[in-house]
């Protein structure tokens, strides 16, 4: 979006990875929901745009990833 003083958005650039998808997000809930307790000294939790959805099940089944 761009804005008259600023110019264009540049958290929109080309070749960003688009982190709004459901697959992101499931992996977030995941590891909001379950890593952040179990493994609560884990410093980066690394989602990945390129893994497919599996449902959030089907990411607490997998470990999150």
């Amino acid at each position: 979006m761009d804005h008259p003083a600023r110019g264009p958005d540049k958290t929109e650039r080309a070749g960003h990875p688009d982190p709004s998808t459901s697959s992101m997000r499931n992996q977030f809930y995941c590891h909001y929901d379950f890593v952040r307790i179990r493994y609560f000294r884990k410093e980066s939790w690394n989602l990945d745009t390129r893994i497919p959805d599996k449902s959030y099940f089907g990411f607490i089944a997998s470990g999150c990833n």
